[in-house]
């Protein structure tokens, strides 16, 4: 019945008439190279959002912008690990300290971790994605791309806003702002949001819900002009979220295949069709306390612009052991709170020049102190393919084949065998549930000194010039504790100590030296024609969590080397037809060195450096207003890529495939968007409606089937009036055709299957999954009133 309204929803939108008038495309203004321009002046690949945009669309987090654009990818392991990926650009790396491929930065003050992206996007003025790497004005160098939100300002006269919504699961979200003047010379706002849901998936093995929202966010502005040249402006931000974990659905493929006492069967798990009904033995949780605070000091100089930007950004978070196997045994649970608290400081000068050169320079500090505190249990039961390598690294010291040499019908050369049982009964507390902990602590420092100059050549040809001076040192120190484990806790090794020493320290510094040169020619007024050679760079990291036994714990302190990355791009952006179109089009070829990458492989995981990677494509974004009601977008991406040199350090063997192409990087994305607005005696009507599709893509380097992800058909509609009293009401559905889309994949088959039942060929590994989806349908009604 839901689907069949919101698609009535949609033809109401479009089978409106009216008289053919055309409308011009917005203008939107950006600041990708630190001065408000027209997008279309700008010679970068960039995909911005006005304030009524994201209104309309109804972005709220990154789950939402990330269907918006063309080229996006992520990936989402958990509420503490969302990692985007732009171009192909990612990082698997999770670990404290370790430098983001795609930066975000939320008025200047700078978010890096895996778990930062759980935030809410509110009062905002615009966002702008940069593609490609951001090695020369941005704070931090980024090899993939950067996200810049811009929150309101505070207004020159009073004004207000406020909205509540109700939708199904029971939410209650509730919104606004308060903005205006003090005095003659100072003015200040302050929003909030609060978003209560429940969750979208039923655990019947607690009988709760699961994948809920709980989440307050306030941010406050104050400005003041202190005179007709000086101008401080003061920021601060708060957010909570206390939430459950999240669901994965255990997914049986195939014949089921009894399996002694570690059975699902046996443990009250009943195979279902229902993707929104989990059985996982724990719920989970995630709680989130967030400050932010930063000061813009503002001076203008007769031809030039000097800032000062200093932000201060304090995170915690604290979890319960969330479910990754799905099942209503304790196979494998996880927590990992992070502490983060960053410095950064920031002076820079904008020439405003009337002759033909102009540039922006600065100098940047950064400070931070990231921590990871881990919680894991893991329960390998002894009859199953993962206990013989838990076997294989802590049991028996003589690894052939039994009686009592280690493993049934193998040795070391295949250690997925059963145990033999008189090596197991030599150590059964291997075969118990295993519970551990890693601590690791990281600090940063980096700073860097920067400039960008452009020169007009002639009247419409600009060469632009820019490099970046960058010094990383970071200093990692932490400890393991708990049961030898041999996914994660695994540095028991011959004449090695079981666990990392308390007081164990790795430091290591980097330096680097990136640049940008480009050429634009302004063929027309209404066409830039454009291109660019840039560079971006990532330091070094290292991982107390995720390294493989093999390499002993003198790897410890021993980082992933530095990635680099070198991108070139060619495009044109213009507007035609007196304004009612714009296209713009990018072509790209992006060429990464020592890509920085994580991947799960027989006895563990591994962070590593692979040799190369690179991703060629195609980015495409046209507006057309068919009337001046109706207004059409479409967004195309187009990628294709390879890696190669993937070697494992330990051994020399391939760790992936020469010519793979890397994760999180869909072949094709399509994205459409049809806008109408329509004015009547009463007030205005709009619709919005959305279609995105993703082609099917892994998610990781790793090539089970249970690592990709595909959206079909992914619909949003959005319709509402806003009368003249400036009360608005509207309504709202969200993923329309109830698509499942994976946002991460598991796949622990050797949790479950005996080595006596397993298929020839490996087959095996496709015959379970606990997939993460994406929210399903839901749909709200929501009132608001505008002064």
């Amino acid at each position: 019945m839901l689907t069949k309204i919101s698609y009535g929803l949609f033809a109401c939108v479009l089978g409106m008439s009216s008289t053919i008038t055309y409308a011009q495309i917005e203008e939107v203004v950006v600041t990708a190279e630190r001065r408000a321009e027209s997008i279309q002046d700008v010679p970068i690949s960039i995909t911005a959002f006005s304030e009524e945009g994201i209104e309309k669309m109804r972005i709220q987090d990154f789950g939402d912008l990330g269907n918006k654009i063309p080229g996006f990818g992520s990936v989402s392991f958990s509420k503490s690990r969302f990692t985007p990926a732009i171009r192909g650009g990612s990082s698997l790396l999770n670990g404290p300290g370790a430098d983001a491929a795609v930066g975000l930065y939320i008025d200047d003050t700078y978010f890096s971790g895996p778990g930062d992206f759980e935030v809410d996007l509110f009062d905002i003025e615009r966002i702008e994605v940069l593609h490609g790497p951001q090695g020369t004005l941005f704070g931090r160098n980024t090899t993939a791309g950067a996200v810049n939100v811009v929150t309101k300002d505070p207004a020159e006269e009073f004004e207000g806003k406020f909205e509540a919504t109700l939708g199904d699961y029971e939410m209650l979200q509730l919104r606004g702002y308060l903005s205006g003047p003090l005095t003659d010379d100072k003015r200040a706002s302050v929003a909030f949001s609060s978003t209560n849901r429940d969750g979208t998936s039923f655990n019947s093995v607690t009988g709760n819900d699961v994948d809920d929202i709980g989440r307050t966010s306030v941010r406050g502005k104050f400005v003041w002009d202190i005179n007709d040249t000086l101008e401080a402006k003061v920021g601060f931000g708060y957010n909570s979220i206390d939430e459950t974990g999240v669901a994965r659905d255990f997914v049986m493929f195939g014949p089921f295949i009894p399996f002694d006492n570690q059975d699902p069967g046996l443990a009250g798990f009943v195979p279902d069709g229902d993707t929104r009904t989990v059985q996982q033995f724990n719920d989970g949780g995630y709680r989130l306390t967030q400050y932010t605070a930063s000061l813009h000091l503002t001076k203008e100089l007769s031809d030039a612009s000097l800032m000062s930007i200093t932000t201060y950004r304090d995170m915690e978070t604290e979890e319960d052991p969330n479910s990754l196997a799905g099942a209503p045994i304790p196979i494998f649970s996880l927590a990992e709170p992070r502490d983060v608290r960053t410095i950064t400081q920031e002076v820079r000068y904008i020439s405003e020049y009337e002759g033909k050169f102009n540039w922006v320079g600065g100098l940047y500090f950064l400070s931070s102190d990231e921590s990871r505190d881990g919680r894991y249990e893991t329960y390998w039961e002894e009859n199953t393919r993962f206990s013989g390598f838990q076997t294989f690294l802590f049991g028996c010291s003589d690894p052939v084949a039994g009686p009592g040499g280690g493993f049934i019908g193998g040795g070391a050369a295949d250690p997925g065998f059963l145990p033999d049982p008189a090596c197991v009964a030599s150590d059964p507390s291997l075969y118990t549930p295993n519970n551990f902990r890693v601590y690791q602590e990281t600090e940063t420092t980096s700073i860097a000194v920067f400039a960008q100059g452009s020169y007009d050549v002639t009247d419409t040809i600009t060469a632009t010039a820019g490099g970046r001076y960058t010094y990383d040192r970071k200093e990692a120190n932490g400890f393991s504790e708990g049961d030898p484990d041999f996914f994660w806790n695994n540095f028991r090794t011959s004449g090695e100590a079981p666990n990392i020493p308390v007081g164990t320290t790795a430091k290591d510094s980097w330096e680097e030296f990136t640049w940008r040169v480009a050429l634009d020619w302004q063929a027309t007024d209404d066409v830039l024609m454009y291109g660019s050679v840039s560079t971006g760079y990532r330091s070094g990291a290292f991982d107390y969590l995720t390294i493989s036994a093999f390499l002993g714990t003198d790897s410890l302190t021993t980082a992933v080397e530095p990635e680099t990355v070198t991108s070139y791009e060619v495009g044109f952006k213009s507007r035609f037809w007196d304004n009612r179109v714009q296209l713009n089009v990018a072509a790209f070829r992006v060429e990464y060195d020592d890509l920085q990458f994580f991947i799960n492989f027989g006895d563990g995981g591994l962070n590593t450096n692979a040799g190369e990677q690179i991703v060629e494509g195609v980015e495409l974004e046209f507006d057309l207003a068919l009337t001046d009601e109706l207004t059409f977008s479409l967004g195309y991406a187009y990628q294709d890529g390879e890696i190669n040199g993937a070697i494992s350090p330990i051994d020399g063997t391939q760790l992936v495939p020469e010519g793979e192409v890397p994760g999180q990087t869909p072949e094709h994305t399509v994205i459409l968007g049809l806008d109408y607005v329509k004015l009547t005696s009463r007030g205005e009507f709009f619709g919005r409606a959305d279609f995105t599709h993703k082609s099917r893509h892994f998610l990781e380097l790793e090539r089970p089937p249970q690592f990709q992800s595909e959206t079909e058909a992914l619909v949003n509609l959005n319709a509402g009036f806003t009368f003249n009293n400036n009360v608005t009401i509207s309504a709202w559905v969200k993923n329309v055709t109830n698509e499942d889309i994976v946002l991460h994949g598991q796949g622990f088959w050797g949790s479950f299957w005996a080595a006596s039942t397993t298929v020839p060929g490996q087959e095996y590994l496709t015959l379970s999954a606990q997939p993460r989806y994406a929210p399903p349908r839901t749909w709200g009604v929501t009132v608001g009133y505008e002064f």
